[in-house]
């Protein structure tokens, strides 16, 4: 049954409200993919996981997508006000 909603139980145990940090879509889907295995489930194809993201981290943690995340490589999308865990960014 948890697998099935996998992305929300995810994000409820891997990321914080942190009002002076963000977060990519590419580092939640990265974060996401090692975390599944760890569970022994199934992650959600990619196409499902970009659909239901913007409506769960609304729903959990009242935030809108943002398109201009400052990485390296430019402006992504991605969400203010939210980070991820230390151990999600580890792996665990």
């Amino acid at each position: 049954m948890a697998e099935s909603d996998s992305l929300r139980h995810f994000l409820v145990a891997n990321v914080a409200p942190c009002p002076m940090d963000d977060i990519t879509v590419g580092e939640i889907e990265e974060a996401y993919a090692n975390y599944c295995p760890a569970k022994k489930w199934n992650p959600k194809p990619i196409t499902v996981l970009r659909k239901e993201l913007p409506e769960l981290m609304l729903e959990l943690f009242g935030k809108t997508q943002s398109h201009s995340i400052k990485r390296d490589t430019g402006g992504q999308r991605g969400f203010r006000g939210v980070a991820l865990r230390r151990e999600a960014t580890n792996g665990n």
